[in-house]
């Protein structure tokens, strides 16, 4: 194991961001313990692609070495993985909820928008470049529910959102923070 806080400069330069995401684990009373390692001994990263895991099972983040050379991408890997600490599961808690079923019903159309996307214009008038990040983001972010919520913090995955319906995007963001809300009433005393 190897401690993030030993590399100079990669969290500490975030530090608001880190006292803003330690309140956060104390509000949703979650305390996942952020895991360095080289192999890939548990088989989590079944997609070669992903630089960290948030494992449900042990409730821990597990991050490739290789993500520290690249303090950006290691901070995406973080904010998303510690979205998911938060988020899955209190989603997972709530499955009942109209909250959840409005989300589930955000997540089916997004899936529905992902067999036409590529037919509207403002998709078309975006570089070859653009186009393969959007692809690939959106394919990952509808492989599930739990990835759907996380997604809404990538820029190319609320521009996929915003090809769907009028204020679909919107409609998203809303259904996600009416979940979080329900979640988090559900912490106070």
């Amino acid at each position: 194991k190897t401690d993030p806080l030993d590399k100079p400069g990669i969290i500490k330069e975030k530090q608001d961001q880190l006292k803003l995401w330690t309140a956060l684990f104390q509000l949703a009373d979650v305390s996942p313990q952020f895991i360095f390692t080289e192999e890939d001994s548990l088989n989590l990263f079944k997609n070669q692609d992903n630089p960290a895991y948030y494992n449900t099972k042990d409730g821990n983040i597990y991050i490739k070495l290789s993500t520290l050379s690249d303090p950006t991408y290691l901070r995406r890997a973080l904010v998303e993985e510690l979205a998911h600490a938060i988020t899955v599961p209190k989603i997972k808690s709530n499955k009942g909820s109209n909250e959840y079923k409005q989300l589930e019903e955000d997540y089916r159309k997004a899936k529905e928008l992902f067999k036409t996307y590529k037919e509207k214009e403002e998709y078309k008038n975006l570089t070859d470049q653009q186009k393969s990040d959007m692809d690939k983001l959106a394919k990952y972010y509808l492989q599930s529910m739990e990835e759907f919520v996380a997604g809404i913090s990538v820029p190319y995955f609320r521009a996929f959102l915003r090809l769907g319906e009028s204020s679909f995007l919107d409609k998203v963001k809303e259904n996600i923070k009416a979940l979080l809300d329900l979640i988090l009433k559900g912490l106070s005393p």
